[in-house]
């Protein structure tokens, strides 16, 4: 079921969209970004760090669902699978719609963070949603290169922690303080190591 659902996703990411009406992902990110200056839990100069990781994505207009992750997909009586909550679907590079699945079944799995996983990870386990993530990313990139596979992970980790921050910044109690950290730990970490192409 995992590798049917990363296929879904590669064929929703082969998708161009043209029209104006799909809001660019990466554009409304930055714009979230900049309105978060001055916010006490996060420094101007991180935040400033966070806008160069987002803005190293290519300009894109792959079609993105935006809170891409298995809580959003059904599976209809003939087997197919059907994308629900299309409130955020957008357009961008495809790293973007790889973060909700980095942060429930990565990054709170391995960390233990509660975040919203109550209900994302819909009776899974976090050894289990470990698993998930494990099985996704190899199947989504098409490889087992472990080298390829960390650099990946490492990249969205990037994203996420560039991004779904923002939520902490304006839902304050989203986040325990534990959780705020590691997530600008893994935006800032791999800015300091340097911003590379993204490798997918």
């Amino acid at each position: 079921y995992v590798d049917i659902f990363a296929e879904l996703i590669k064929k929703t990411h082969s998708i161009e969209v043209d029209s104006p009406d799909f809001e660019d992902t990466r554009e409304r990110r930055l714009q979230g970004i900049k309105s978060a200056k001055g916010n006490p839990i996060i420094t101007d100069e991180e935040l400033d760090k966070m806008y160069e990781i987002v803005s190293s994505a290519p300009q894109r207009n792959t079609f993105i669902h935006g809170d891409c992750h298995i809580g959003n997909v059904m599976m209809q009586q003939d087997g197919e699978l059907m994308f629900i909550d299309m409130a955020a679907c957008g357009k961008g590079h495809p790293i973007f719609d790889m973060c909700s699945m980095y942060l429930v079944y990565n990054f709170a799995a391995v960390n233990g963070f509660e975040l919203s996983v109550g209900d994302m990870l819909k009776g899974f386990t976090k050894e289990q949603a470990k698993h998930i993530w494990n099985r996704f990313i190899r199947s989504y990139l098409g490889t087992d290169d472990e080298d390829h596979i960390k650099l990946a992970e490492e990249q969205i980790g990037a994203f996420v922690g560039s991004s779904i921050i923002l939520a902490a910044l304006h839902i304050p109690g989203l986040f325990g303080k534990d959780a705020v950290d590691a997530l600008k730990k893994l935006a800032l970490d791999y800015y300091d190591k340097g911003i590379r192409d993204i490798c997918f």
